[in-house]
């Protein structure tokens, strides 16, 4: 598994990267002020991470994550090799102070995180907005918190 942290992610080059780095089963890190958006067919998936992180996060304040119908995030697995837990959260979507999740659509799935914090299939931070509509459908989560 590998974590990609793209810069201007919103558009242009950085924007390209952004997707093909998804299509290709990466982390995501966008740290931008603008908006990406996951397209229908977009997927996301098979990352296991013995790390805490997430499949995207969106840093800082501004960045907007769009999630459409027919894009999917999936198979995301946070825990150590080992089956020990993972010292901090980890999530599929993570939206820090300022930032906005939009999921219009698609879905997110088969998210299992072994951690001794905060874990789940979406996390949002004070701050944070999150707005889910349409045919959006998250299923098939476990966290299991345990204390290290």
């Amino acid at each position: 598994m590998k974590t990609v942290l793209i810069t201007g992610s919103s558009k242009g080059i950085g924007a390209a990267c952004a997707r093909k780095f998804a299509s290709e089963g990466m982390v995501l890190a966008q740290n931008s002020s603008s908006t990406v958006t996951l397209k229908s067919g977009a997927v996301i998936q098979n990352i296991a991470s013995a790390y805490a992180g997430a499949a995207i996060i969106a840093n800082g304040s501004g960045p907007i994550i769009n999630m459409e119908s027919g894009s999917k995030i999936t198979n995301i697995i946070g825990a150590a090799e080992n089956g020990e837990t993972v010292e901090t959260g980890g999530f599929a979507v993570r939206i820090d102070n300022g930032s906005t999740f939009n999921m219009k659509g698609g879905e997110i799935s088969n998210i299992q995180i072994n951690t001794a914090h905060t874990g789940g299939a979406v996390y949002a931070y004070s701050g944070a907005t999150v707005n889910i509509s349409g045919d959006a459908q998250i299923y098939n989560n476990t966290c299991n918190n345990q204390p290290h």
